[in-house]
């Protein structure tokens, strides 16, 4: 299936979608006018390509911003947020890989993205490419593959490694998503005051724990939608107990409800 041309969506449009002929990748189209996303973050490596508009961005501790030729790339697990940079937004195809897809890929057993945006027309074109929607299977993996050998680095990760307290409550937060966390709870993980620990992890990833708990919850709802559960029940599984407010959350964090994600992601 072919991505939309800038230019052709209705303005305000979110889509997602499967590639039709990827394993592990979903495409996240729009003209996104309005739609503001808060600090959140994907347990997949994304990739960004602006067609047109104004985005602005907090991502990997600074604020950034991308317009029409840009590619933006998007670690798993990096915090970051979006919102449009002036009236007209941004349009855009966020591309959605799995690490372990991207692995597999490239017969690497760790790689990432050490550039934070990039503006190159041949790179530009490998996206491209495959965001037009190669059927046959194995031109598809020739297109991902392309495009990943121009942006991905392997092997080493520069980063600095997290702070030990600030990493354990990461740790902490994901094993306990669906539950109600307070702050005397969190403190008590890493053995420092409820405030110590909230300006630990606040400093380390630019996102307070409320918000990362959420955040992760968001991320969580995605892989729970792509399953069989009932929305209810996929609601309740992240510790809420009333389905609208699940679903006005999901469109939130995400732009568009959580049947419209479900529907896109079947087969």
């Amino acid at each position: 299936m072919a991505a939309p041309l800038p230019g052709k969506r209705p303005q305000r449009a979110l889509t997602y979608r499967r590639h039709c002929a990827l394993g592990g990748v979903e495409i996240l189209s729009g003209h996104a006018v309005q739609h503001r996303y808060p600090r959140h973050f994907h347990d997949t490596m994304g990739i960004a390509v602006i067609h047109g508009g104004r985005e602005l961005c907090w991502s990997r501790g600074a604020e950034r911003e991308f317009t029409g030729g840009d590619i933006a790339l998007f670690n798993a697990g990096e915090i970051h947020d979006g919102r449009p940079g002036g009236e007209q937004g941004w349009t855009y195809d966020m591309l959605h890989v799995e690490p372990a897809r991207m692995h597999a890929l490239l017969g690497v057993r760790d790689g990432w993205f050490d550039a934070v945006s990039l503006r190159d027309p041949q790179t530009r074109a490998c996206a491209r490419q495959l965001l037009q929607g190669p059927q046959d299977g194995l031109a598809a993996d020739e297109a991902l593959l392309a495009l990943l050998r121009r942006v991905v680095h392997s092997p080493g990760r520069p980063h600095a490694p997290d702070g030990a307290s600030a990493a354990l409550l990461r740790e902490f937060i994901d094993a306990h998503a669906d539950q109600e966390l307070g702050a005397a709870r969190l403190a008590a993980v890493c053995g420092l005051s409820p405030e110590h620990a909230i300006r630990s992890f606040s400093r380390r990833y630019g996102i307070t724990p409320h918000a990362y708990h959420q955040a992760r919850r968001a991320e969580s709802a995605r892989g729970l939608l792509r399953g069989t559960l009932a929305l209810s029940e996929v609601a309740l599984s992240l510790g809420f107990y009333d389905q609208s407010h699940f679903s006005n959350w999901f469109r939130r964090a995400h732009g568009v409800a959580p049947s419209q994600y479900r529907q896109a992601m079947r087969p």
